[in-house]
């Protein structure tokens, strides 16, 4: 089967649905399927390709944002369809780009919101609340609409995406997660690159306040440092953010006389930012939504538990298979859920049966289980397409 995905091929991206296209695609192409990524990301007027992991990525001019125009190269190109696609598929949601594309495709598409479609998202201020509701009705109703299935990443997804479309074809499967080389048997016992920072936990993603909880995390720390729960641990931030956010973020670390215990470790990928998660005692993560979280699944897999807020999709997989703990988003909850945490994984006992869990949920979840659950998806449209001739 030839695949296109229309998004950007970026593993290393801090971005979550950049590593989604890039996981998916890769567990595509181990599956036999020829696989492109289209990206619309060049500045001038041409086509350059490129291979990478064994998957073409065909690079084309940007869009013009004046009249939401494809760049006729682009749109003569999927119009003569060199590269024999045979299903699209299109991720994240209130994007122009995506809109035109749907417009124009006569070639059917799969379409991934990746937890665009929150209630929080949408709300997060009431300028966006607007410009949301009225993409909605010009664009994305149609968009929905015209898709051949959806994708929902969670159960809270679905529901969200039903909110908006009676479409009939709405359908369940979690992003995959990308088994790292570190062998999760071994993460626990392996200190092969000794932590600089000593005894820590550790959140891995945009430093974006109200989105990810950093102000709920540093309070939550702040309490529970007060209370004397836990000694001689520091809390990793790792991600890079926007200046203005770095600075009300430093600004909260001197409030709540964190200076020596937060430490922010500016953008981190591979084995460095792996690393940093294997040796850590536990994962966090505060958000106050999130579709799902690869970050998370990322930590989990890497053999750490895992302590995070309601809002974080992922929650059903650390509730099923026991790995974690789920708190409600608020200082006092998180500083519990962190001193709990804390004195469960000073057990030897615990750190192993958590060893043993993950790897469950790591067989469940890798990037080949998740990429033959949707190309089996693909396969249904086709035959349907072929059956009525649509």
């Amino acid at each position: 089967m030839n695949i296109a995905h229309f998004g950007v091929y970026k593993p290393e991206s801090s971005n979550g649905a950049n590593r989604a296209v890039a996981g998916l695609a890769k567990g595509q192409r181990e599956l036999g399927n020829n696989v492109y990524v289209y990206s619309l990301d060049l500045d001038s007027e041409e086509i350059v390709k490129e291979t990478r992991d064994g998957i073409n990525i065909v690079h084309f001019p940007k869009l013009k944002m004046k009249g939401f125009k494809l760049p006729p190269i682009f749109k003569d190109y999927i119009r003569k369809n060199p590269d024999n696609i045979h299903i699209f598929h299109l991720h994240s949601v209130y994007m122009p780009e995506n809109v035109v594309l749907s417009q124009n495709l006569t070639i059917p598409y799969v379409l991934t919101p990746h937890g665009g479609y929150s209630p929080m998202s949408r709300k997060r201020s009431i300028a966006s609340f607007i410009k949301k509701s009225i993409f909605d009705l010009l664009f994305e109703k149609r968009m929905l609409k015209k898709a051949a299935a959806i994708q929902a990443l969670t159960e809270d997804e679905h529901m969200h995406i039903k909110k908006l479309t009676k479409h009939g074809n709405i359908f369940i499967v979690p992003n995959g997660v990308e088994i790292p080389e570190i062998k999760i048997s071994n993460i626990t016992d392996s200190k092969s690159k000794k932590s600089e920072y000593g005894d820590y936990i550790v959140y891995c993603g945009r430093l974006d306040i109200k989105c990810k909880g950093i102000d709920l995390l540093l309070k939550a720390f702040a309490l529970t440092v007060e209370r004397n729960w836990i000694k001689r641990v520091k809390t990793c931030l790792n991600r890079a953010g926007k200046k203005c956010m770095k600075k009300k973020i430093n600004k909260m670390i001197n409030k709540y006389e964190l200076t020596d215990k937060v430490v922010l470790t500016g953008a981190l990928h591979g084995e460095e930012k792996n690393n940093l998660i294997a040796n850590s005692k536990f994962y966090i993560q505060c958000s106050r939504w999130d579709g799902f979280s690869l970050s998370v699944a990322e930590a989990a897999v890497l053999g750490k538990p895992v302590v995070i807020t309601e809002g974080i999709g992922f929650k059903y997989w650390i509730k099923k298979y026991k790995c974690g703990i789920v708190a409600k988003a608020t200082p006092e909850h998180i500083s519990a859920a962190i001193k709990a945490m804390y004195h469960y994984t000073e057990s030897h006992r615990f750190n192993l049966e958590i060893k043993s869990r993950v790897q469950k949920l790591a067989n469940e979840l890798s990037w080949k289980v998740i990429a033959e659950k949707i190309v089996s998806k693909y396969s249904s449209i086709l035959k349907v397409r072929l059956y009525t001739g649509n």
